[in-house]
């Protein structure tokens, strides 16, 4: 996942982070910075360092500190915050009515519906789109894996 802005000097700022791994890259003006450690970044010249401070990840935004600077890659809107949350309603109802086999299914799929909902909000479709999208792959998750859960609970119950 691909985060990009601009510095105030113009400099290029991209935020790349891996969901599954949580690894990070940062490059400025297409080069990639060497890492110091899991949130700060180094880049060398020949007469000074300039550190790249990351804050936040790519669901809650980010925000990159260099220098003295403070450079908005990402910032959740309020309902941004509302749409990426609205899959996980879903793990309620499947700790509490789905057991083990429900609770289970509903956190691996409503935390796949999040993460989707945060790279549906971040790319370049239109908001009114992205809104409806959301929607729909909330709906869609929660489905899933009631139909999963469902059929399962249906043939052990007949086996009891």
């Amino acid at each position: 996942m691909k985060l990009t802005g601009r510095s105030a000097a113009g400099s290029e700022i991209t935020y790349e982070e891996n969901f599954w791994t949580g690894k990070r890259k940062l490059y400025v003006d297409g080069t990639e910075i060497a890492k110091a450690d899991r949130k700060t970044f180094v880049k060398e010249e020949e007469d000074a360092k300039h550190y790249y401070c990351i804050r936040g990840n790519f669901i809650s935004g980010v925000t990159v500190m260099a220098d003295a600077e403070e450079i908005v890659l990402c910032k959740n809107l309020w309902y941004e915050w509302i749409l990426i949350f609205f899959p996980l309603v879903g793990i309620v109802f499947g700790v509490g009515f789905g057991g083990a086999i429900g609770g289970g299914l509903s956190a691996l799929f409503c935390m796949i519906g999040a993460v989707c909902n945060a790279i549906l909000l971040r790319s370049n479709l239109s908001k009114p789109l992205s809104v409806i999208l959301c929607i729909v792959v909330g709906v869609v998750v929660n489905a899933a894996w009631i139909g999963i859960w469902l059929p399962i609970m249906l043939a052990i119950s007949q086996h009891i």
